[in-house]
């Protein structure tokens, strides 16, 4: 479901948080390529904003594609921002790779009761 509906205007109202959190690390990624002081703040800000957003709904039980784009890009965020917080991202990676499984594994169960 897209974020702008037909009107042109924004239409929160039907997307998943976790989309929502991928949209966030994506303007924090992007604002780290600006010429500006206060860069690290804005992109802070973003970071958090997507972090709070994939809190929303629980990332084990309601994990999707977004869910696991999300995480992985806060992972590529964290290196782009802080290249020393190996342990940080190594953690999180942890985390994507359980999620990952689960979202694969549900589709597989989705496509096997489909042929059924």
């Amino acid at each position: 479901m897209p974020l702008y509906g037909h009107t042109g205007s924004p239409n929160i109202n039907n997307i998943h948080s976790h989309r929502l959190s991928v949209f966030f690390i994506l303007m924090a990624s992007g604002v780290l390529y600006e010429d500006s002081s206060s860069t690290g703040i804005i992109a802070e800000r973003y970071y958090a904003l997507s972090r709070a957003a994939l809190s929303l709904d629980p990332v084990y039980q309601d994990a999707t594609c977004a869910t696991v784009q999300a995480l992985f890009m806060a992972i590529r965020y964290i290196y782009q921002s802080d290249c020393t917080n190996n342990e940080g991202r190594w953690l999180l990676m942890g985390v994507v790779v359980r999620v990952m499984q689960l979202v694969s594994n549900g589709c597989l169960i989705r496509n096997v009761i489909f042929f059924y």
